[in-house]
């Protein structure tokens, strides 16, 4: 039951980041983000909390993986936790960071994903 609400609770904070995002749209715009950076950013997350929200993640980083939108612009990183689990970081230095996190599932990009769907709206 609690990991249902950690899961409608942090589902809603992505939808309000990426909701403040379209209705200002590119007038926050700031500079992107490199892979190196994002990579930082996770580390930095991970090791400011090892249970953020009381779910417990992992701290070894497999790999980065950028996502583009259609302009061929990186939209987003995912950073790949080994064993499992992932960190979404933005692909723009003025939004926050973390745009979300799982610790037990690998990220699922496609349109059938709620979450995969609603970054590629990004």
């Amino acid at each position: 039951m609690a990991q249902r609400i950690l899961a409608r609770c942090s589902m809603s904070f992505v939808a309000i980041v990426l909701a403040f995002r379209f209705v200002v749209g590119d007038a926050v715009e700031g500079a992107p983000v490199t892979a190196a950076t994002a990579e930082a950013a996770a580390r930095g997350f991970l090791a400011a909390d090892s249970a953020p929200l009381g779910v417990a993640l992992g701290n070894a980083i497999s790999n980065v993986q950028s996502v583009t939108n259609p302009a061929g612009d990186i939209s987003y990183y995912v950073v790949h936790i080994d064993p499992t689990g992932f960190v979404v970081i933005s692909g723009d230095d003025q939004l926050e960071p973390v745009v979300a996190f799982s610790a037990r599932n690998n990220f699922d990009s496609s349109d059938a994903n709620p979450l995969g769907a609603l970054l590629a709206k990004t």
